[in-house]
């Protein structure tokens, strides 16, 4: 018994068992990976970005250019290239370009394939996807997966531009879930495009009072002296101000309207 009370455990074994048990978890990992049952990347990195997509609001005032480009996918790789652009030419819309690049982790089955595909089949890493396509990989099963969270804002900001024209209710529901959902990280930088093209596709729907009160929570988010990062540009608040302007003047055009009808019914019942 004394022998044993004179042991002296070394300060640094605590260490290397830590180093131990790591080396083991990340061997177990390894074998899990090889077999199938998770991804490497899915499980060292949550919030990366593996893919772009180019995304152009999908309505009348898209410009052939920006159509022509939108759901183009690339690798980061590719993206950060000198001169490297998706557009074959500049747009044309005379209120400035309203398409976004959209950063996707991509860790449902069909975003997996996609990746590894523009990586190992496609020589200059980048594609234009068809619609059918976009449908395929959009309507993978993405909630279910590790990266789901991940990628939840920028698959609802994507597939709100894609409703834009065709489905106007869909593309509100996403952008207010964006508006309402985005909190941190890369998500923010969907904030303000969003409110834009909300206010643009209610204007659009003649819905007056709700574009202003869309219009008044963007003025009031980003007032003050610590708005909330990222801030809307000189451009887009100039955008924003226009359409406030003329969701006002319909307003009191639609009240001058409405009380000409009153007044008219008025003088009908009076007469008779």
């Amino acid at each position: 018994m004394t022998g044993l009370n004179n042991i002296v455990i070394p300060e640094v074994m605590p260490y290397l068992l830590g180093i131990l048990g790591l080396l083991l978890i990340w061997q177990f990992h390894r074998l899990q990976v090889m077999a199938g049952r998770i991804q490497a990347v899915d499980f060292w990195d949550r919030s990366g970005i593996r893919m772009f997509l180019h995304s152009c609001a999908q309505d009348d005032d898209a410009c052939p250019a920006c159509r022509e480009a939108s759901g183009t996918v690339f690798l980061p790789s590719v993206g950060t290239k000198k001169n490297f652009s998706t557009l074959d030419s500049p747009c044309t819309n005379p209120a400035g370009c309203r398409c976004l690049v959209v950063g996707l982790y991509g860790g449902w089955p069909e975003a997996h394939r996609m990746v590894e595909y523009l990586r190992k089949k496609v020589r200059k890493k980048h594609l234009k996807l068809t619609e059918q396509a976009m449908g395929n990989l959009l309507g993978g099963d993405w909630e279910k997966t590790v990266s789901g969270t991940a990628d939840r804002i920028s698959i609802h900001m994507v597939e709100a531009m894609r409703l834009q024209g065709a489905e106007p209710e869909g593309a509100l529901f996403r952008y207010r879930f964006v508006v309402n959902e985005a909190t941190a990280g890369r998500d923010l930088h969907f904030v303000v495009p969003a409110y834009m093209r909300l206010t643009e596709v209610l204007e659009r729907l003649g819905r007056v009072e709700e574009g202003l009160e869309v219009i008044k929570d963007f003025e009031q988010r980003y007032a003050g002296k610590k708005p909330v990062a990222p801030f809307p540009t000189e451009a887009q608040r100039g955008h924003m101000s226009i359409r406030k302007s003329r969701l006002v003047m319909a307003m009191s055009q639609a009240n001058a309207e409405t009380s000409a009808r009153m007044n008219f019914a008025a003088a009908e019942s009076g007469s008779a």
